[in-house]
């Protein structure tokens, strides 16, 4: 008798496959290469597993012999993929690079990101492998696909910063194949060695992007203030091109904030990327377009059904705007299920959505292993798997009962115009349960992961959604044809793209809403791998619930709820570090940030690294390592002195994790950036204190921090680079028998006025003044504070 298991391997064999490729490709970066001896016993560990089940029915055999072929397969193209650029070595010095162009990944006025192929070094003729990220600025040469450039830049690998909670760059460019990385600035920066075939399907496809890119940025939203209208033109872009080049742009309406932040603290983050909710819109555009030409044209139905009609159109349309919008994960994931499902209505064939689903994440995973790493599969996949589970049986039972209403139908024919009436409301009732009911679904599978990979979830992702994804299926409705029709004639483009307009500037208005409520995001105290798994489990037994009601499942499903709350809330109160002073120093590059947590205080902030047009590491390092590791609040924040490598990312930071202080030494200078931050903290409503040797001692929990330098409360002017360096602000933290002494940019001047006022400097760990210079450190000043360790 065949066993629940095979019954279920039956009916989803694509599913089990996908699953063993996973564990296989998982246990490959777990590995990360080391074949010797490990892979060896991992072999003979699953053969001897297997043996036993091998010696049973030939149906049961071919099954494992299937599942070990997947599992041997995600190894070898996991492994394949996470060593094979691991020998390269970029030159070390700028070199002049010739490549090809492959396409356009983000646009930003006066900046654009391409992706190159066929890279190599002119000079020693060195090939370079894989793909290229050319970012380019302030450059507007008009580039098509396949143009063979040429640029003066230094190359470079994408590595990881190091930092905790960082987003994982290195794993993300592997997995895209972009080996290198190059940057050019200004007009004389790239020049074309030769242009490509303009007839190639591919060029076609780009200069179709571009043209409609460049549509969006001289014609969308003109009618708007100009706040407003750089926010309607920046989501436009994502929600038609897939383009999120402009999404650090603000708010707009007195709310600084940036696109980015306020849609993923609202929940709306997926509507900024192309993904399959935009593909199913574009396959209900093809289906109102197919009916209205039914309706004019009745006598295409005496050859083909309407249904065959809409599924044969909407196969290109998913096709082509796959590749407007990039090819991304959730887009490729979209447009599988869409062709596979049209192709089987156009054989008449039933589907299993479930198989459908498995083997568009086998195409993927096959083309791009490292996919199964990334936040836009794991992401993606989960929410439609939710769906799915939960959301599919309860529309099936709704679609009988609906069929049993109409045939149970009795009465005259007065009564018809109460029935039409009656079923217009059952209608729109049940679709906005639907639409509700998939919202939660998609929400609660993803939740697990978003609180993986963002630590944070959006509280009111539910609400927010509602509105929204109405006004997104207008805006994409009317966005993509008044596109389409305005690279040809611009001016008619502009009128029927009015009302996708007014759609977007609805949608970042519920943003902006539901991203300033109070506790729009929750960030979990603690988070490992039990947390995610325990919550995992959650999930799926309230969606496993959800499928088919019954008691067992409602207990089981309360059950593991309660062990993933118990899991999580306990974070508020157990600490595994109660009797640790805690000192994180963040790479941020040639600029300097420290996070600083004594025992029973909530921590504090020295330093926030640098801030230019092109990169904040207050929004991009020290935010995410704040949320992973659940600061929601701070004791302070000490900015050493006023420049921009040491201050640049505090603004970001005290907007949205607001401190109990912010120390300064300098007051008053002629500092943009510092003038800025003084007034943000004022309209905070910070409290800034002074940070000097006249400062008693702070308490930070059991741990404290002494202010060591002198006074210096105004700089005229800018000041001289030496006077505001030795202006730094040097304090010293000790918890027990441990200190730690920060010297900010102190040079020699101010180490020798440090030494002459007698001051304790004796610390465990020495954080170098002004980044190991020549200037700082002198041999009296290390004499004196006798570090063991220096940073």
């Amino acid at each position: 008798m065949r066993t629940l298991f095979q019954f279920r391997l039956h009916h989803y064999p694509l599913v089990a496959a996908v699953f063993c490729l996973g564990i296989g490709t998982a246990a490959a970066r777990v590995v990360r290469g080391n074949l010797d001896p490990l892979w060896g016993l991992i072999a003979v560990v699953l053969l001897s597993l297997c043996l036993p089940v091998l010696k049973r029915k030939p149906e049961t055999r071919l099954w494992t012999l299937g599942a070990l072929t997947f599992v041997f397969l995600g190894f070898f193209q996991g492994d394949r993929a996470l060593t094979w650029n691991q020998d390269f070595r970029p030159p070390d010095s700028q070199v002049v690079v010739h490549a090809t162009v492959l396409s356009v990944s983000a646009t930003k006025p006066g900046a654009r990101t391409l992706i190159l192929g066929s890279g190599t070094v002119a000079a020693a003729g060195m090939p370079l492998p894989g793909k290229g990220r050319l970012f380019l600025r302030h450059n507007d040469v008009g580039l098509e696909y396949g143009d063979r450039i040429a640029f003066h830049s230094r190359v470079r690998r994408p590595v990881n910063r190091g930092n905790p909670g960082e987003f994982d760059w290195e794993l993300y460019n592997i997995n895209n194949k972009i080996a290198w990385l190059a940057s050019a600035h200004g007009s004389g920066s790239l020049i074309i060695l030769r242009r490509g075939v303009r007839a190639h399907p591919r060029a076609l496809v780009f200069h179709l992007r571009e043209t409609m890119a460049n549509f969006l940025e001289t014609r969308a939203a003109l009618a708007l203030p100009e706040d407003d209208r750089r926010a309607v033109r920046a989501v436009l872009k994502g929600i038609i091109l897939g383009d999120r080049g402009e999404l650090d742009v603000p708010v707009g309406r007195g709310d600084e904030r940036s696109l980015s932040e306020a849609f993923a603290a609202s929940g709306l983050a997926h509507m900024l990327s192309a993904s399959g909710l935009h593909v199913g819109i574009v396959v209900l555009m093809v289906v109102a377009g197919v009916r209205v030409a039914v309706r004019a044209v009745p006598m295409v139905l005496l050859w083909l059904p309407a249904k065959k009609i809409a599924a044969v159109a909407a196969i290109p349309a998913i096709v082509t705007y796959c590749l407007i919008v990039g090819s991304r994960i959730p887009a490729i994931r979209a447009a599988v299920i869409g062709t596979v499902a049209a192709w089987a209505i156009l054989c008449d064939h039933k589907w299993n959505s479930f198989n459908i689903l498995a083997l568009a994440a086998l195409v993927i995973l096959l083309g791009y292993p490292l996919a199964l790493f990334s936040p836009g599969f794991q992401l993606s996949f989960a929410a439609v798997a939710g769906i799915l589970l939960a959301v599919t049986p309860l529309w099936e039972r709704l679609g009988k009962n609906k069929t049993h209403a109409t045939s149970s139908w009795s009465g005259d024919a007065d009564a018809y115009p109460v029935r039409d009436s009656f079923d217009v409301v059952s209608r729109l009732k049940r679709h906005f349960g639907m639409l509700l009911m998939t919202t939660m679904a998609a929400g609660l599978a993803a939740l697990p992961f978003l609180l993986e990979t963002f630590h944070m979830f959006p509280s009111y992702t539910l609400f927010s959604n509602l509105p929204a994804g109405f006004l997104l299926t207008a805006s994409l409705s009317f966005g993509l044809p008044a596109t389409l029709v305005g690279t040809v004639v611009p001016q008619l483009g502009a009128v029927l793209l009015v009302p996708a307009e007014a759609a977007v500037w609805g949608i970042v208005r519920i943003a902006s809403f539901f991203s300033d409520l109070p506790g729009s995001t929750l960030s979990p105290p603690s988070w490992g791998n039990l947390h995610f798994a325990l919550v995992l489990a959650a999930a799926f037994a309230v969606l496993w619930y959800a499928r088919m009601p019954s008691r067992k499942r409602l207990w089981v499903a309360v059950a593991a709820a309660c062990a993933a709350a118990c899991a999580l809330t306990s974070g508020f109160w157990w600490k595994g570090d109660k009797n640790h002073l805690t000192v994180v120093f963040l790479n941020v590059g040639q600029a300097d940030a420290a996070f600083v947590k004594a025992p029973g205080s909530k921590g504090l902030i020295i330093d926030g690294g640098i801030k230019n047009r092109y990169f904040d590491t207050g929004k991009s390092i020290l935010l995410p390592f704040l949320r992973w590791g659940a600061v929601s609040s701070l004791d302070g924040v000490v900015v050493t002195h006023p420049e921009v490598d040491h201050m640049g990312g505090v603004p970001s930071v005290i907007k949205d994790i607001r401190p109990e202080r912010l120390w300064l030494n300098v007051h008053k200078i002629s500092v943009p950036l510092h003038e800025q931050l003084v007034d943000t903290a004022h309209l905070l409503k910070i409290p800034i204190e002074y940070a000097d040797r006249s400062c008693p001692p702070v308490k930070l929990g059991r741990g404290e921090l002494v202010f060591l330098n002198k006074p210096c409360r105004t700089i005229s002017g800018g000041g001289s680079s030496n006077v505001v360096n030795n202006a730094s602000v040097i304090c010293r933290i000790a918890y027990g028998d441990i200190s730690f002494l920060f010297t900010g940019d102190l040079m020699e001047e101010g180490e020798e006025e440090i030494l002459a006022s007698g001051m304790r400097l004796d610390s465990t760990v020495l954080k170098v003044g002004h980044h190991g210079s020549r200037s700082s450190s002198t041999e009296r000043f290390l004499d004196r504070v006798r570090p063991a360790i220096a940073v």
